[in-house]
């Protein structure tokens, strides 16, 4: 038979509230608790959670664009277990809840870091905007400070923000783009190898003209020698 209690013991990383009869009784990391028929526990992780990104957003001339990324967060648990249902199976350790928690809470980070990029997106066209994800991450990061409070409200703090990549959401444009940017390569390295060329030309030209004209020099040199030769013995002999 089934007894109607259990003990159960969070992990390190883990902040637990326990509930009695509905009541809050006690809460924390890592705690030991005796889990009767009208205990209920609610578990919310403390390690810092990784939110992956990917929003399809328009550009200023109506282009789609994907923005990829990542943000990391750190959750005030005391917040979130108000705000969302993290309660657990304490035998088992699963979620009751149908829908992951921790899968609402990255979403709701996601909503809010989603208006940040549309508005910075909405102010470039398709060609800016795919070579700005370093800029769009500094932005995003310069205005963690001020979006402090709504992401507060949700009961996480957000620790930093990655923007890996920013491409053509459709991908014939996007493959369009990509030939443009090589033949812009090849462009930029033929004219690179022809200056280089050039270059090298003028460099050998100037070698055998100053070459030419030392060979002169010298020349003049010798010529002026042997007359200063001959008159010298012009003058003996007289």
């Amino acid at each position: 038979m089934r007894l109607p209690f259990t003990f159960y013991r969070a992990g390190p990383t883990e902040f637990v509230v326990k509930y009695v009869a509905g009541a809050r009784r006690s809460e924390g990391k890592g705690i030991v608790c005796f889990v009767g028929p009208r205990t209920t526990l609610a578990r919310v992780p403390t390690a810092d959670l990784a939110v992956p990104i990917e929003f399809i957003e328009l550009t200023s001339d109506g282009q789609g664009v994907i923005v990829h990324g990542e943000a990391r967060v750190r959750t005030a648990p005391s917040t979130l277990v108000d705000r969302i249902d993290f309660s657990i199976d304490p035998r088992s350790g699963e979620y009751l809840a149908e829908e992951n928690p921790e899968d609402l809470l990255k979403e709701s980070v996601r909503n809010v870091l989603r208006g940040k990029v549309r508005s910075e997106l909405r102010t470039k066209d398709l060609k800016a905007a795919i070579t700005s994800a370093a800029e769009l991450e500094t932005t995003l990061r310069a205005g963690l400070a001020a979006d402090a409070q709504d992401f507060a409200d949700l009961g996480v703090t957000v620790l930093t923000i990655f923007v890996s990549d920013i491409a053509p959401a459709n991908a014939d444009l996007k493959r369009a783009l990509e030939a443009e940017a090589r033949e812009q390569m090849l462009a930029g390295a033929d004219k690179a190898l022809a200056t280089r060329r050039m270059d090298a030309s003028k460099s050998d030209r100037s070698l055998k003209e100053y070459e030419a004209d030392t060979a002169q020099q010298l020349e003049e040199r010798r010529k002026a020698l042997v007359a200063a030769r001959n008159a010298n013995v012009v003058a003996e002999a007289e």
